[in-house]
């Protein structure tokens, strides 16, 4: 009898350490609304969603559309940008890569 409560437990706890089997490999595309040193938020114009993003301290994946190597201070608010991010059970969402699509254009000085 007592076994039961103790084997729906292990069961529970097992499913959080597997992590899925396509992790990192979700992306989700849109403007840049927010960006941080430890944060990035982005929003998807077509459907209004918008998805916050952690960035590890050490981050450095950031990179143009044309493969070329990018710093985090070239990503701007309004920039088009494709996140690939790992999200494991319970947790946040990690940036693995970010991809810098078409740059916003600077406004003109009126």
């Amino acid at each position: 009898m007592k076994r039961l409560p103790a084997i729906m437990l292990a069961v529970v706890l097992g499913s959080f350490a597997v992590a899925p089997a396509n992790a990192g490999l979700a992306h989700f595309d849109g403007l840049v609304d927010h960006v941080s040193s430890n944060s990035i938020k982005v929003l998807n114009p077509r459907t209004h969603e918008s998805l916050n993003f952690s960035i590890s301290p050490n981050f450095k994946q950031v990179f143009s559309a044309g493969g070329r190597p990018e710093s985090m201070a070239s990503i701007h608010e309004g920039d088009n940008v494709k996140v690939y991010y790992d999200q494991r059970a319970l947790s946040h969402r990690w940036v693995d890569r970010i991809i810098l699509g078409r740059q916003r254009k600077p406004d003109r000085p009126r």
